[in-house]
Order: structure tokens, then sequence, then C-alpha cells
């Protein structure tokens, strides 16, 4: 399934307002309160999805769909359509979900709407935040546009079909997917920007196009003596954000508006007409310290009491991804290395579940912020469906999830002094700080054991053409604008995929070996008489007794490899009446103990390296960690990729193929008869893996204290 958000509203409900349903939802409960102004109907109320996630801590958001769009009803009079309109609107919701006085936030012909409620309304608005403001005051092809002379050309059908003589009714009755997708293209200019522009056409289809032809027709305030009349009387704090890639609205409006309502101008570097987008975190910020003005500074926000700044000895913060409990183990394997090489660091760790149980276990500190981070592993359990996963599709849905998680880490990283960052596959910090690179606070060390995103087999020629764009967004950040100071691949260079990134762009390997510092696979070794005895007698199997293990890590998604392999177990017994075997569902599964003889089920196994290395055959998903550390113990297995996961279905098997490890079984063929087969087959058959380097940890540690020492 697709999730369309990870963040829900803490409650929502409808007003009626001249003859309107309107549609509203509350996000969080804390003591400020801000107000996102739908922007056009053309799309509805998660437009914000991002901001939303960004205002953490210390806000209630509220949000509401306009007159056409989401869950509000339509309204095909141009008058139920103005910048008076919506500002009624605006107040109609505020009294609707109990918000006296707020911040308001709008996006481009909402600002209209919100110089009419600043001027007018300075008892319920505290203060004004104009986005990309169409505001047609200079001389510009919007002021032509927007011209009465012009209304009766909208009507008319139009020969010409290009620019912005879309922008007529005709034509978006007859091509209203082509209008929407090009107005999105214009609006989001950004290079780079394919998925979002994607997103946000898909969203535009389910606009009602006479309601969006009515705004269109609805006058605009384009008059200089009404908007100079208006702007004079604004005497709330006001931030106007302008991107420098703007095509929608010039650059000079912002900054009239601005100068005539005494605010800040706050011009955002590589911004397009959507500043909340991928730069949300810079827009965000001056939407805080505009609440900080209008509304007082939230305890939450509070500085502290003395600038962060070293004192005593060296703080490193790491933020482990929550993907694969494999992360915490490989982590921990350096964290240790680095005390041992560094004595007088000190380390606190930033993680959510199932992370934090491993942490916990092993005496990590774990950062008492890391309670507010939203769950990765709930959002990708919900976008899988079976055994499938479209790991790429998820990650993109998850924006508001990501914005939300670095919206806590950049207030640790506000509030407190960490000498460098370690971010162990922590995409939401990476790619907020490259994107927003003001918020960047210390050092920053990049780990992961892939890289680039792959179009999987059966991928359409539109998400191979936006894989391809993310990964050149990648390459030029990167090269132009790196915010890493050390980018470390878990593996090595044969390990990386001798495969294009895309059109015109390097292979993964010629990229990575550009980009990257090698350190070898990171992994625990397992082996050995005492371990395999004592995990045998954990498990109550008997030296002598063929043992297989079958699990399917810590993400939560799994389960139906999991009911196959119980039913392999009982066919696998017929030739092999004495076996064993093992089934570990992980800490986010739960399988109810099956009366076999001879299978247990356990949840979250501690030490799940010692058990693998113990068993005689196991049966796994295609996570490379696991995969990794039956390769160093020299089990022979099988491994069942997720379908449609491009790690699982293409860097893994090249990896493991490089090793001369692992059977690959994709799902289709894993039926119970044939993971029985292998089983029976492969139960004490010597593995023919080629032997995996045991020092990459004290590689890893080894940069990241040069990383140290050179910003010490």
């Amino acid at each position: 399934m697709k999730v369309e958000r990870t963040i829900e509203p803490t409650r929502s409900g409808r007003c009626e307002r001249d003859g309107v349903e309107l549609a509203w939802e509350v996000f969080g409960d804390g003591g400020r309160t801000v107000v996102l102004m739908p922007p056009w109907n053309l799309q509805d109320s998660r437009v914000w999805r991002l901001v939303i996630g960004c205002l953490w801590p210390g806000f209630t958001v509220a949000t509401f769909d306009p007159a056409g769009n989401g869950r509000s009803s339509a309204s095909h009079d141009p008058a139920r359509h103005t910048p008076a309109a919506l500002a009624a609107d605006t107040l109609a919701v505020m009294d609707a979900a109990g918000v006296d006085r707020a911040v308001a936030v709008a996006h481009s012909r909402s600002c209209q709407a919100l110089l009419v409620l600043a001027a007018h309304h300075p008892d319920r608005i505290a203060g004004a935040a104009f986005l990309g403001p169409f505001i047609p005051y200079t001389r510009s092809v919007l002021r032509l546009l927007t011209s009465p002379a012009l209304r009766p050309a909208f009507e008319r059908p139009s020969l010409v079909h290009a620019g912005w003589a879309r922008l007529n009714a005709p034509y978006i009755r007859s091509h209203p997917r082509a209008f929407s997708r090009w107005f999105m293209r214009k609006a989001l200019s950004a290079p780079h920007s394919e998925w979002i522009i994607d997103t946000a056409s898909e969203r535009a289809a389910d606009a009602d196009l006479e309601s969006m032809i009515a705004a269109l027709r609805a006058p605009v305030l384009r008059s200089r003596k009404v908007l100079d009349g208006l702007a004079c009387q604004v005497s709330i704090p006001v931030v106007v954000v302008t991107g420098t890639e703007d095509e929608v609205t010039p650059r000079a409006d912002a900054v009239w508006l601005a100068d005539a309502t005494h605010g800040e101008l706050v011009t955002v570097p590589g911004a397009d007409h959507c500043p909340h987008g991928r730069k949300v975190a810079t827009t965000a910020a001056a939407i805080r310290e505009l609440a900080d003005r209008a509304l007082g500074t939230a305890a939450t926000d509070a500085p502290p009491a003395s600038s962060p700044g070293r004192s005593g000895p060296p703080k490193i913060l790491v933020v482990c991804s929550p993907i694969g409990l494999g992360h915490a183990r490989r982590d921990i394997a350096i964290v240790k290395e680095l005390r041992r090489q560094r004595p007088d660091v000190e380390i606190t760790w930033l993680a959510q579940s199932p992370v934090t149980t491993v942490l916990e276990e092993n005496g990590e500190p774990v950062h008492p912020a890391s309670r507010h981070l939203l769950s990765e592993c709930r959002h990708f359990e919900l976008e899988s469906v079976g055994h499938e996963l479209d790991v790429f599709g998820a990650f993109r849905r998850a924006d508001d999830l990501m914005a939300r998680n670095f919206a806590v880490f950049r207030e640790i990283m506000r509030e407190e002094h960490f000498d460098v960052v370690i971010g162990d596959e922590a995409w939401e910090v990476d790619l907020f700080l490259h994107e927003n690179p003001s918020e960047k606070r210390a050092p920053f060390v990049w780990m992961t054991d892939y890289v680039g995103l792959l179009p999987v087999e059966d991928a359409s020629d539109r998400e191979r053409a936006i894989i391809a764009d993310t990964n050149a967004l990648m390459v030029e950040q990167c090269t132009r604008n790196p915010v890493r100071d050390a980018s470390l691949f878990i593996g090595n260079p044969a390990d990386a995929l001798d495969v294009p990134l895309g059109p015109g762009l390097p292979t993964v390997r010629a990229f990575a070996e550009k980009t990257f510092t090698f350190t070898g696979y990171v992994g625990t070794r397992a082996s050995g008489a005492v371990e395999r005895d004592e995990a045998r007698r954990r498990v109550g199997a008997r030296p002598d007794q063929p043992l297989c293990v079958v699990a399917v890590g810590g993400s939560g998604i799994g389960s139906a490899l999991l009911d196959r392999a119980v039913a392999a177990h009982r066919l696998a017994r017929r030739t092999e009446p004495d076996l064993r075997t093992m089934v570990v569902t992980g800490p986010r599964l739960t399988l109810a103990d099956p009366d076999e003889r001879g299978l247990t089920v356990a949840g979250y196994v501690p030490d799940l390296d010692h058990l693998l290395a113990a068993a005689d055959m196991a049966v796994v998903q295609g996570g490379l960690a696991t995969a990794m550390e039956l390769t160093s113990s020299r089990t022979p297995f099988a491994y069942v990729p997720l379908q449609r996961h491009f790690e699982q279905n293409l860097h893994v098997p090249h990896r493991l193929d490089n090793y001369r490890s692992g059977i690959r079984v994709d799902y289709p063929d894993a039926d119970p008869d044939h993971l029985a087969d292998l089983i029976a087959t492969h139960l004490g058959a010597r593995s023919e893996a080629l032997p995996i380097e045991d020092d990459g940890h004290v590689r890893a540690a080894r940069e990241i204290i040069r990383v140290l020492d050179a910003h010490a």
C-alpha cells in the first residue's frame, strides 16, 4: 500500500462558511499555534506536510483544505475565491478549531488573503509569514496576467498553449493533467525535482476543475494604492521568504512586501517558488523565529544558558538507522573501537526502536530526545505487502517523517555541542543538511554499505527517470556542495556495482571510489566451538543435532516468508526427522509458536550472530548484515529478497556473489517444498565463501578520529 502521510492529526473537523464546508486538521499540542493557509485549490493541505514535520517541538499546527479540493466542498462562484473570502475562511477554521491567536503562513496566491488578515485582524493573527508571495506590485509578467483587460481572453479558446498562455479556461478543462504538470514544473523549478513534481501533479488531479477555474476568475489585489494601504496597516511581525530560483513570483514583489510591512526578507539560495519543499528546514527556521517574536519563546525552544561550545571531553552523536539491526551491531563495534583508541570521548545515540533495544543491552546511552522520533519501521511495515516493498517509493513517501526526525536532530544540535556527528544511513540528516547547509553545526561523518538508487527489473520508464534524477542530485550535492567531512563505505570497491547511476552519470563504483573511503566490512565474528555449543544449548539442540535458523531481521517485514519457512520445516523433517529449526521473528513481528516437533519461535535474539554461526543451515531475508554474518561464519544459507526492494535485489546479491556466498531464491520460487529441499540438501554442507576482513571497525574508527582531530 502507499502511505499518504506518516504524521497523523491529533484532531480534525469541518465547519461551514458561506455555503462551503471546510475540512480542517490540527497536529500536535504545543504551546504556540501556527495556521497554514492553502496556497490555491490546485493543492490540498498535504502541500504543508514537510512544514508540519519541521515545526517540532512547541507548536500546534492547524491546516485546512481549500474550497474545491481535499475534503472541503466545491464552489464555482468566483466571489468565493477572492482574497477576502480566503481570509474569512481562515478565521472560520480558527474559530472551529479553537484557535484564538496564531502565526499564519501563506504561500503564493494565499499571501493576498494573509495581507488582508495581517492588516485587519492583528487580534487573531500574531505574525505573518509570506512564502513566494503572489503580490503583483512591480512590473512583471505576473502583473500583466492579472490585468482585468485579459479576463475575456481567459474564457476564449486559445490557439497558443505554451507558457503562461496555458492559464486559459478551455485549455484547463480539456487538458487538466497537462496543465497541472506544467504548473508544477513551473512552481518546482529547482533542478532534480522530478519526484516532487510527480507527487504534486498526482495530488492536483484531485482538484475540482471548475473550482480551480473560478479561483482564476476571481479578482486579485493588484492596485498599488490598495496594496500600499493594506501594507501600511500591518503592525505585526512579518517574514517574507523568497527563493533565488522562483520562476512564478518576482523577487522584486517579495522585496516590496518586506519593505512595506517593515518585515524581514529571507532569501533562500536554490529555492524555487515552493521554499517549503526541498528547502523546508531553512523555511521552517524562519517561521519558528517569527513565532518567537510574535508569540514568545516556548520552554522547549529556549536557547541554552550559554552558547553551545566545546568544554570537557570530545562529544560524538551517533544517528543510527533503524531499518535492520545490522546497523546497530556494526555501529556498536565501531564505537567500542573509538573508545579503545580515544578513551576520553563521550558518545550519545539518537536512535529508535528496535535499535534502542540493542543499545540498551550494550549499555549505550540513548539521547532522551529519541522518544520524539517517528518510527521508520512502522512506515515501511505499512508500505509492504506480503513479501514486497517498493523501497524507493516508500522512502520518498516518508518525507514528512524525515522532516520531523530531522527537526528532532536540529533541536539537539541547537541546544548542545557535539564535536562530530556520525550518521549511519541516517537519510534524513544527510538529505536535509545537503539541502539546507546552514543547518550544519558540527563535522559530519556519513556511513553506508550501498551507494545509489537503482531501478528494479519491472520499473516503468518514468520510475527509471525519477531514480536517475535523484541520483543526479546526489552526485551534484556531493560534488558541488558537500556537507560530509568524511564518507565511509562499509565494504570494498568491488562491493560497489559497476553499473551507471543513470544516463550521463558515473557508475556506482566510480562515484564511490571518488567520494568514499572504504573500510572493509564491519561485522562480528562469532565462530568457534564454545559459541556454537552454547548457542545450541540455549535452543535445546544437541551438539550433533541438525540445526536450521530462519530469520527476517528487525524491520518488522517478513511474516510471509516466516509462514513458508514453518511449513518447510514440517516437510524437511520427513528426510531429516531429527531437524531442529529456530525461527527468529525479530522484535517487531509476532508469530504464534506452532505445535511442530523440533520448531521453536523466538522474538528478539541478542546474540543472533552466535546463533547463525551455530547453525548448519539458515533461511533469511535479503538484508546485507545478516547475509554477511552468515558469510563470515561460513554457514550455508538461502536468502529471499523482498520483491521490488532495489537494495536486496541488486546491491546485496552483487556483494554475496563476490564472496561466493548464499543461495538466492526469488520469492515466487520460495515455496515450502523448495525451501525444504534446500534445507535438507545443505544441512552440514561446507560453505565455500571467501574470507571477510575482521578489522573494518578499526579503519572506520580511525577515519572518525581523523575528522575529530582535524576540527579540534
